[in-house]
């Protein structure tokens, strides 16, 4: 964790915000959309706070090496803006670097980027009209998609995790099951882990890698 390994050559994050803390996860993404794990943090703390948002603007900022001595930081972010904290995500949005707001869809069948609006916001005292982009992402489609790209073993699409990542990350990561369509997470368990990956990879969609040809990559 913290590092990046030879194939990522662009970054991305998902934020999940929880009532008392923020959790990140930055994710590296290669030729195919090969994907690994790069880092992962909790910030504590009341999302409701400056601080909180603060921390994660800090944590955003952070340069990550590659091995050819090059430097990343996350290209775009999606922060989970639902939940009991939506007007603080949308008031503390605006100076996080690169970062959008995103909102889960409850129907099957949207796409993983399903559509775009704007929220008006409260910044600096000042009601800001339309100030923060949201987007709504087709979750169900969002983890159908990872959950076959998790069974792959090797080469584009597969999903590389380090080795010292703590043992509730995969716990939250496989937390939900899937019937009728839907992805159910059983009451009382935890998913952060799943949801962030679903917000790092739907970020992906945004910049267009998904349709990225291989040229691309081998500018990038």
């Amino acid at each position: 964790v913290g590092t990046i390994p030879h194939g990522p050559v662009i970054l991305t994050a998902g934020v999940d915000t929880q009532i008392d803390r923020l959790e990140v996860l930055v994710m590296g993404w290669g030729r195919g959309l090969e994907a690994w794990v790069i880092d992962y943090q909790i910030i504590h703390g009341n999302p409701a706070e400056d601080d909180v948002w603060r921390a994660l603007d800090a944590m955003l900022s952070v340069t990550y090496q590659t091995p050819s001595g090059g430097v990343l930081v996350p290209k775009i972010t999606f922060v989970d803006s639902g939940g009991a904290h939506t007007q603080s995500v949308y008031d503390h949005i605006l100076p996080i670097r690169k970062a959008r707001c995103i909102k889960g869809s409850s129907y099957l069948g949207d796409n993983i980027l399903h559509k775009k609006t704007r929220v008006d916001v409260s910044w600096r005292g000042e009601t800001v009209k339309g100030g923060v982009e949201l987007w709504i992402l087709g979750t169900h489609t969002a983890k159908d998609y990872l959950s076959a790209r998790l069974k792959i073993e090797s080469g584009e699409g597969q999903i590389h995790f380090p080795a010292n990542l703590p043992d509730h990350f995969y716990t939250q990561l496989t937390a939900e099951y899937r019937t009728g369509g839907r992805w159910i997470c059983p009451k009382g368990q935890r998913n952060e882990a799943w949801d962030m990956l679903v917000y790092a990879m739907s970020a992906t969609h945004y910049l267009g890698l998904h349709r990225l040809p291989p040229d691309g990559w081998t500018k990038l």
